[in-house]
């Protein structure tokens, strides 16, 4: 009996307590300013990716795509991002894990220009984009470069709030 009333109690433990473990990100230098995460594609790897939260979709080196013996088919449109135009081309990648995440059939556009193929000498699979994290509450210490992704997520009372005016973040001193 007293296990019964024991694990009727535990369905109710608060989120907030349920700790997402951190993701280490990494940096070409020890100041530089693009963060890459690493990503494991269920082949080859390991695979670093450009973690870019205002790219609409993943993109991924074609040399990559080739290798896996993966399909990529063009699609209707281009895409527009700061570096250029990219013609559509589309993959699906069976498998993406990023830290204790995984994700299923994630499309990535292939041969996109402007994406680096280097941070110092480590070589860059891709970027990371939104169709992955839209599916989270993404948070990103710079100073620990750590990534966590959250499925849900509640501020602690001591948190500060902060207001967006549509240009820049507002904090109370």
């Amino acid at each position: 009996m007293f296990l019964i009333i024991l694990l009727s109690c535990l369905h109710k433990m608060p989120l907030m307590n349920v700790m997402v473990p951190p993701i280490p990100l990494y940096r070409s230098t020890e100041n530089g300013e693009r963060l890459y995460v690493e990503a494991d594609l269920g082949s080859g790897g390991p695979y670093y990716f450009l973690v870019d939260t205002g790219a609409s979709i993943s993109a991924i080196r074609p040399d990559i795509v080739q290798s896996m013996g993966l399909n990529a088919k063009r699609k209707d449109g281009y895409l527009q991002g700061v570096s250029g135009v990219s013609p559509w081309i589309e993959a699906t990648v069976p498998s993406v894990a990023i830290g204790n995440q995984k994700f299923r059939q994630v499309d990535f556009a292939v041969g996109v220009s402007g994406i680096p193929e280097y941070a110092g000498l480590v070589p860059i699979a891709g970027v990371i984009g939104n169709n992955v994290w839209q599916e989270f509450i993404v948070e990103i210490d710079y100073g620990k470069e750590t990534l966590r992704l959250h499925n849900e997520f509640e501020m602690p009372e001591s948190s500060q709030s902060v207001a967006f005016n549509g240009q820049h973040i507002l904090a109370e001193a």
